[in-house]
């Protein structure tokens, strides 16, 4: 797998195995673009971090909680 932005490139092997040209591809939980774009990758981080913040919102909300002994 590679990226690029020309759709007109040659045909890319690894022995007998077609390497297959792609626009975006997940790479250590970082959204890698073929434009160097980071909208899709920022766009994830933000949807991840609002989901963990709702989830310690509700342990920080909640009445049984407390950090007093």
């Amino acid at each position: 797998m590679t990226i690029a932005q020309h759709q007109h490139l040659p045909p890319l092997t690894n022995g007998e195995q077609d390497i297959e040209y792609v626009e975006n591809f997940a790479y250590l939980r970082s959204n890698i673009s073929n434009t160097g774009d980071v909208e899709k990758d920022v766009q994830t981080r933000t949807g991840k971090a609002a989901g963990v913040f709702q989830r310690l919102w509700n342990i920080w909300s909640s009445k049984s909680a407390s950090i007093y002994q």
